[in-house]
């Protein structure tokens, strides 16, 4: 999910413009870029600042008063987690489309690359998470929130660890290492987009989106019916819609900029204060609707805006973007890790200082040792 637009080596092509290209590769947005760092950063921000909330200890109550009255403000996009997730999926199919449209790879041949992209540094760190368990062990703490507690009674079974590995079937991905059901859904998604991309070439795509939407619905409806989990075949239904719509914004990139660039100052920040708006829901609708639709705005707005390409594509979040895939995969099995082998003995604040340096850490790590070669030989399939 969060590594397709950092495959390749990058370079600048002209003032103003943050586009890269490679050799036989369509040009690929580094704004989009520098936003898949910064949106992995607020999934980071989300768990790290989560496990001081609605906590019974007295001296995270000010901390936790703070949040909340935040969280009814624009800032809570900083630790908008949920919908940073909604994002990276628009950026998949945003990135997978610019792929597949400008290639002549076999259907085989990408399905091996996905494949070799996404699945090492997943399998890393669901070794790691699954080793720490067994020798650490996973176990409720007094005084923390339910939220944790849930996530800290993880039972470690061969049958669980061995569907985590191949990723096959409907299974809780809580249990080792809670970040990982968006990789599930990336994966299976993945595999099914070049359907996807077919349709897209195939019918108008007002009437491709149209029938994306209301499988979206049906498969919502039915996984609240049914209380299926995230990963099930109703949530699989539910997120192909951010495959569909990433798809069309780069089908429809050029005629959306040029729109954009149209308007006026006035217009433009209008705009922009919507984005933040739904992205951040602040407007209480459904929360999955307005994250998408504030999402979608959000994108637009980067491909499109001079201001926003340039803070997108400085050193910092570039750099983010580079190893945002590991972060994402190794942020909450560290901090996890962490709590489990270090509570009591030193303070909570101090566990998430140290797990947050150990995260950053291994996300370099896996980018160089795990991300690099695995990209390099995802390209030798031709």
């Amino acid at each position: 999910m969060l590594g397709e637009m950092t495959d390749l080596k990058s370079r600048r092509l002209g003032a103003g413009t943050a586009f890269s290209r490679t050799a036989g590769a369509a040009p690929r947005s580094e704004s989009l870029d520098g936003m898949r760092g910064l949106a992995a950063l607020s999934v980071l921000l989300l768990h790290y600042t989560q496990i001081f909330r609605d906590t019974s200890y007295p001296s995270f109550t000010f901390f936790d008063h703070w949040m909340s009255f935040l969280s009814r403000t624009p800032l809570v996009v900083l630790w908008s987690g949920g919908q940073a997730v909604t994002l990276f999926f628009l950026l998949s199919g945003y990135a997978l489309y610019r792929m597949l449209s400008n290639s002549q790879i076999s259907t085989w041949h990408y399905v091996m690359r996905r494949i070799i992209r996404l699945w090492p540094p997943y399998i890393l760190s669901i070794l790691l998470s699954a080793t720490a368990i067994f020798f650490i062990g996973s176990h409720p703490i007094p005084g923390q929130s339910s939220w944790l507690n849930e996530t800290l009674s993880t039972h470690l079974t061969w049958s669980t660890f061995v569907r985590h590995i191949t990723l096959v079937g409907f299974f809780n991905t809580q249990t080792i290492n809670p970040a990982v059901w968006s990789l599930v859904i990336e994966m299976r998604l993945s595999l099914l987009f070049p359907l996807i991309l077919w349709l897209l070439k195939k019918l108008p795509s007002q009437l491709v989106l149209a029938v994306s939407f209301v499988l979206f619905v049906l498969g919502t409806y039915l996984r609240m019916k049914t209380g299926a989990t995230t990963t099930s075949v109703y949530g699989t239904l539910m997120f192909q819609v951010y495959f569909v719509a990433g798809a069309i914004i780069a089908m429809q990139e050029a005629e959306l900029i040029s729109r954009y660039n149209q308007l006026s100052r006035l217009s433009r920040a209008m705009l922009a204060s919507l984005a933040i708006v739904l992205y951040a829901n602040l407007l209480h609708l459904s929360p999955t609707f307005s994250a998408m639709l504030g999402a979608i705005l959000v994108m637009i707005i980067a491909l499109s805006s001079n201001t926003c390409k340039c803070l997108l594509s400085k050193p910092i979040t570039q750099w983010f973007g580079k190893i945002s895939y590991s972060l994402y995969l190794y942020h909450f099995a560290v901090l996890l890790i962490f709590i489990n082998a270090l509570n009591g003995l030193v303070s909570l604040p101090v566990i998430a200082i140290g797990a947050l340096i150990m995260s950053v850490g291994l996300a370099i790590l896996s980018y160089r040792l795990v991300e690099v070669p695995a990209i390099a030989l995802s390209r030798k399939i031709k």
